[in-house]
């Protein structure tokens, strides 16, 4: 019964293998990735760096609680705009910005802010079609600070970053649902405390797990199944976490840059290398926490 039980779980590894790998390279294909801002307060001006998705939003899909453009009604115009190189997309999206304008508020003491301008584009060649592109753009206005910044809820999540101050004051914000920033001036915004932080990020998490994370679901069953013990399966668990946030925050903070056509096939062959280890061992080796800690 033991050998039919070991048997059993080993194929069930591979297959927890295969499915991972096929996960794992298609999941990305049309994820929705939030827009990430870096926001500039001057004295007389705001000046707003958007990294994003504009294929999303020149085709007028709603990114509210979107994970999948093919979820989307307009996925097709979506899948042309993916297609098309650099400079098309860059003329098809000036010729939306009037819209998007108009979605974007700073608001001021005084009022909304006026005359916002597109001071430039930057949009890259398409690469493989099955994977987002990332373009940035650069927003400026005339403003007086204090300045609270949103934009519509359809655009979906905005992370916004402040910069030119200390990292003390400096504002740091995840947008949702058509939210706007606490007043920002030229010497930080209002940041939230340590607790509100960590109670804000536990939704995010969860999000980054289910439905999003199922590769991450996938690499810890193929731990748990030659986890004979629990107190293994936790240090397992805890290399690849560790690691993890490393990246994540070398990630955010831009010191690393690696592109998704290298990514997603290593996550893949992640996973299927720990399914394939399971089958053909029946212990851990000594080198199994590095390697945890890599693919982490």
């Amino acid at each position: 019964m033991a050998k039919q039980t070991t048997a059993l779980m080993k194929v069930t590894a591979l297959l927890v293998g295969l499915v991972a790998a096929l996960c794992a390279t298609t999941a990305s294909a049309h994820e929705v990735r939030p827009a990430i801002g870096d926001v500039t307060v001057r004295a007389d001006a705001v000046e707003l760096d958007l990294t994003l998705n504009l294929e999303a939003f020149v085709a007028n899909i709603d990114l509210e609680g979107l994970t999948d453009t093919d979820a989307a009604e307009k996925s097709p115009d979506y899948d042309r705009l993916r297609a098309l190189p650099g400079a098309e997309l860059e003329a098809a999206f000036r010729a939306f910005w009037p819209t998007m304008r108009d979605n974007i508020s700073i608001d001021t003491a005084q009022g909304p802010a006026t005359g916002l301008t597109l001071q430039s584009v930057n949009v890259p060649p398409p690469g493989d079609v099955e994977l987002p592109r990332t373009s940035r753009i650069v927003i400026t206005t005339p403003a007086t600070p204090p300045v609270r910044i949103g934009w519509a809820r359809e655009y979906g999540i905005l992370i916004l970053r402040q910069q030119g101050v200390p990292d003390a004051d400096a504002y740091t914000g995840l947008l949702t649902a058509g939210e706007i920033t606490p007043p920002l001036t030229i010497s930080g915004g209002e940041t939230e405390g340590a607790l509100q932080t960590f109670i804000r990020y536990i939704g995010v998490g969860f999000d980054h797990i289910i439905p999003k994370g199922l590769d991450h679901i996938l690499f810890i069953l193929g731990l748990f199944f030659l986890a004979a013990r629990l107190s293994t399966l936790i240090w397992q668990v805890t290399a690849f976490t560790l690691a993890h946030t490393v990246t994540l925050a070398l990630g955010a903070l831009g010191i690393v840059q690696v592109p998704g056509e290298i990514v997603e096939p290593l996550i893949a062959a992640s996973i299927v290398f720990v399914a394939v280890e399971n089958i053909f061992t029946d212990g851990l080796s000594r080198f199994r926490p590095i390697l945890i800690f890599l693919f982490g």
